[in-house]
């Protein structure tokens, strides 16, 4: 369902928020669409499944190339941008932060709230120019924007997941770099560091090299 309303008054606030799967709700449906999504069933604000495969699983619900926000509270048939501002209609998405700041407005003039963020989205998508979603970002204008960046790109270099150790299901090259426990040893005491380069990584120098490059961050602009 497209969620839109007439502001009151005309000229309300308008905030948009947009980046990743932390502010787009990952882990909670939206509304699905497409071919892509034929193994997710959940319905909005429903979340999916505690399983590694099957349907509306960890497997079914890991974003694609490109991205379409699957499994993501804002999701919108994989266009965010396509619906209007958020309003407390009965089947409104409610899990995602921005649909909880947008419900908690209390007065008589509440601030348009939006919610294009895009689960597996990487701060270049974003990039006005030439950035995957820089025709969407010409349509914002006079308004409040709110931006979460930078945790896909952290997330799919430094990530190590394997069932049982086993069997890899997410191996970051740059995984063997972050610090070891050792047996009888502290946090961070008698660490091992690694001075293989990521290929291809957006964070510059060796994997070991923790800057703020690696760190999410929120920023909060006027457009």
């Amino acid at each position: 369902m497209k969620l839109s309303y007439t502001p009151t008054p005309p000229d309300a606030a308008k905030v948009y928020f947009i980046g990743d799967s932390v502010t787009a709700g990952f882990g909670y449906c939206g509304t699905e669409a497409g071919t892509e999504s034929n193994e997710i069933t959940c319905r909005t604000n429903e979340p999916f499944a505690n399983a590694w495969t099957g349907v509306n699983s960890v497997e079914a619900c890991k974003p694609p190339e490109p991205v379409d926000d699957r499994c993501s509270n804002n999701n919108y048939g994989g266009r965010p941008w396509s619906t209007g501002p958020w309003a407390a209609d009965p089947n409104a998405p409610r899990i995602a932060y921005p649909y909880v700041i947008a419900n908690e407005q209390t007065g008589t003039d509440p601030a348009l709230v939006y919610d294009w963020a895009m689960t597996g989205s990487t701060p270049s998508d974003w990039d006005p120019a030439g950035g995957r979603f820089a025709e969407h970002l010409k349509q914002i204008k006079d308004s409040y924007v709110v931006m979460t960046i930078g945790a896909n790109p952290l997330l799919s270099y430094y990530l190590n997941i394997s069932l049982a150790r086993i069997i890899p299901f997410a191996n970051g090259v740059c995984a063997k770099t972050t610090p070891d426990r050792e047996a009888g040893g502290e946090r961070g005491v008698g660490r091992r560091r690694s001075t293989r380069t990521c290929t291809g990584s957006t964070f510059p120098g060796p994997c070991a090299a923790s800057t703020n490059t690696g760190r999410h961050w929120s920023w909060v602009v006027i457009w």
